[in-house]
């Protein structure tokens, strides 16, 4: 059985400070696992800036740290982030400030939550969010951008704009299970919990993703056969019915 939950419920986080600058932290991802790879190949954390203002800045100097103590902990070059545009930059540890190439801090950020900070070349901070843990593959972001309005988005949108993402307020603890997953020689009845007051757990008996997209069922067509040289045969087209399930 294939397992999904959501749950959709107000939440005020007092960790999110705004200090009215044009310059944001404006979404951010802690644990990567497929959402975008970098230069090397890899699956890194990645943090996004944005210039909601009407001027040009230019970061050199500017400071970002997951150390409140350690404001500059990784040092900006000389790159300007122009008025309304995104900057991308990795937390991956790898240490890359050239011009005109990926950017990488000396840091990375944990998933189970740490404070993330950005200061001006004079030491004034600019802006700050967390602690926060995040899922993986689950980012944090302003929507619109650059707004005080913080969501979670199941898919993350680095580099580019967040406004047409689908954001949730809030993320769910894992489901519970009343037994064990493995295998039985006797069936048995299963039962499932949240301990989310609003919780709604979806799941499957199909081995499809549950989805709340896709309850009541969907069918699509497909192929299990195709020919691997001219002349081989094609197989023949088959359906598959896949639904998911509220519990």
């Amino acid at each position: 059985m294939a397992m999904a939950w959501a749950v959709w419920v107000i939440a005020l986080w007092a960790g999110v400070e705004s200090f009215g600058n044009d310059l944001v932290i404006n979404e951010f991802m802690a644990s990567n696992g497929s959402s975008i790879t970098d230069e090397d190949g890899d699956t890194k954390d990645w943090i996004e800036l944005y210039n909601m203002g009407l001027n040009p800045v230019n970061l050199a100097g500017y400071g970002l740290s997951d150390n409140p103590d350690k404001p500059f902990k990784w040092v900006f070059p000389d790159v300007t982030i122009e008025a309304g545009e995104f900057l991308l930059v990795f937390a991956s540890g790898k240490d890359r400030r050239v011009v005109g190439s990926e950017l990488h801090t000396s840091f990375s950020i944990s998933d189970d939550g740490e404070p993330l900070c950005l200061t001006d070349s004079g030491g004034l901070l600019l802006d700050s969010v967390g602690p926060l843990c995040l899922p993986c593959d689950v980012s944090f972001g302003r929507q619109p951008d650059g707004s005080a309005h913080w969501l979670y988005f199941e898919k993350g949108t680095p580099g580019l704009a967040n406004n047409a993402a689908t954001g949730y307020l809030a993320t769910a603890s894992a489901p519970n299970f009343s037994h064990a997953e493995g295998w039985y020689d006797e069936g048995f009845a299963l039962s499932l919990s949240t301990e989310d007051t609003n919780g709604i757990v979806y799941f499957t008996l199909d081995g499809s993703e549950p989805s709340p997209d896709n309850v009541g069922g969907r069918s699509y067509s497909y192929k299990n056969q195709y020919p691997t040289s001219p002349g081989r045969p094609i197989g023949e087209l088959l359906t598959r019915y896949v639904a998911t399930h509220v519990y």
